[in-house]
């Protein structure tokens, strides 16, 4: 293992690392899995004088060596406990140089999901969120606007973790483009990053946030339905409910919705019933498939949709009543209310928490609906912030177009494209760039 460690070590300073590990790989592969000592062999190393043996050995502490790009992972190799992973990963991300991490991003990205699963195995998600965090800013600061693995690994610690307000400020920076080859994002990572983030919106109660992102994981163009976008189809039919009460069609084709709506026919016929205001038949199957609603983890939300729905109608009262009685409200039969008391209770507490703006005279029993005072400040501030955020997304459009248009790889179709005599295309490439879909989609909602 020595002169294995040694061999590496002289390989890193010589410029000629990558061809000596590829001549290597087996022997690595034999001698790790019978000999390999982790502390000893990194406290020999050191994460910043021979970061490319350290990130090799860590990769394959993470269930697979990395020869290349497309070396997958060996889940029956097991080389790393969790806990001495956890350790030297985090260590190594915390001290690597920068030009390292940027210069070898599919490695760096796939130590960052061992250390987000090693963090979580050892239950101590957070702690992975310093290491992580630096990873983060490292990529976010050459790559602005990218989609990154880091936003996704550090999204599935503070899920794990329930800190919502850890990850919020990185869920709500805008997000409008992909380097893969640059940053080591898979597709995978892209899918697990909207639908954690949808998750994590949710928990957080920012559903029409949480539905948008279930709505881009879904959607996400892909030659075939993946179990990811199902899951996710299946939390945006709730979340959307929990919203507004309405779910609204995607941005992407009616085809693939229709075949993901297909597979999940229990969330599709609930909403379709909340919709249309049929409580009994809400409240019959939630009850008929309480057992699939249990195992996608999803009868929390269900059971919140019910709870939620005459909450709904009676801010939906406030858009055609200035003022209404009590039991006139206990009497409307989508509501399901008892009686009087019931109703009152139920408007109490609305008024509490200010879903709605209200005001009940005890002796009359008459609920008299006002106007949002602040609605006007707040619509003023949401305008603002729409407009910044327009702001941002053009002059990074305008760089992106720039970049492109200047681009080796773009200069070189012109020619063959005016050769081959074929259709005008936009003269923006921006505009031509299928890769460019989730931008676009982002821009329109």
């Amino acid at each position: 293992m020595d002169a294995l460690i040694t061999k590496l070590m002289q390989a890193e300073g010589s410029g000629e690392f990558a061809a000596v590990l590829q001549e290597s790989k087996d022997e690595v592969l034999k001698i790790a899995c019978v000999d390999f000592q982790p502390d000893s062999v990194f406290e020999m190393l050191g994460y910043a004088n021979h970061p490319w043996s350290c990130a090799v050995l860590l990769a394959f502490g993470c269930n697979g060596i990395v020869c290349d790009s497309n070396t997958p992972a060996d889940p029956s190799v097991k080389v790393m406990s969790p806990e001495s992973l956890f350790g030297h990963a985090g260590g190594f991300l915390c001290e690597a140089g920068e030009e390292k991490l940027l210069s070898a991003p599919k490695l760096v990205a796939r130590i960052c999901r061992g250390l987000t699963d090693a963090a979580i195995q050892c239950g101590k998600p957070m702690e992975a969120l310093k290491p992580l965090r630096r990873v983060f800013d490292v990529f976010a600061k050459h790559f602005p606007g990218c989609l990154l693995p880091t936003h996704t690994a550090i999204t599935k610690v503070c899920l794990r973790a329930l800190a919502f307000d850890a990850v919020l400020p990185v869920l709500d920076i805008f997000v409008y483009d992909v380097e893969p080859k640059k940053t080591g994002l898979t597709t995978e990572d892209m899918l697990l990053y909207f639908y954690y983030g949808g998750m994590v919106y949710g928990g957080a109660g920012r559903y029409r946030k949480s539905a948008e992102f279930f709505m881009l994981c879904a959607t996400t163009p892909s030659d075939e339905i993946s179990a990811i976008a199902l899951e996710a189809m299946k939390k945006y039919q709730l979340v959307s409910l929990l919203d507004k009460g309405v779910v609204k069609e995607g941005p992407s084709s009616k085809r693939k919705l229709g075949k993901l709506a297909s597979l999940a026919k229990p969330y599709v016929a609930f909403s379709t019933a909340y919709q249309k205001c049929e409580t009994t038949t809400m409240a019959e199957l939630a009850t008929a498939h309480e057992a699939v609603y249990r195992a996608d983890g999803n009868y929390d939300l269900v059971t919140l949709c019910l709870g939620k729905f005459p909450r709904q109608q009676i801010q939906k009262l406030t858009n055609t009543y200035l003022t209404l009685s009590l039991d006139d409200i206990s009497k409307i039969p989508e509501l399901n209310l008892t009686d009087e008391k019931a109703a009152e209770v139920v408007v109490k507490d609305m008024i509490e928490k200010k879903e709605i703006f209200a005001s009940i005279d005890a002796q009359s029993g008459m609920v008299t609906f006002l106007e949002d005072d602040q609605a006007e400040e707040r619509q003023d501030e949401k305008l603002k912030g729409i407009m910044k955020k327009s702001k941002e997304l053009s002059e990074n459009i305008a760089r992106l177009n720039r970049e492109v248009s200047l681009s080796t790889q773009y200069m070189v179709t012109i020619p063959s494209q005016k050769k081959s005599g074929g259709a005008e295309t936009s003269t923006n490439p921006i505009d031509r760039d299928g890769a460019n879909s989730m931008r676009d989609n982002e821009a329109k909602t």
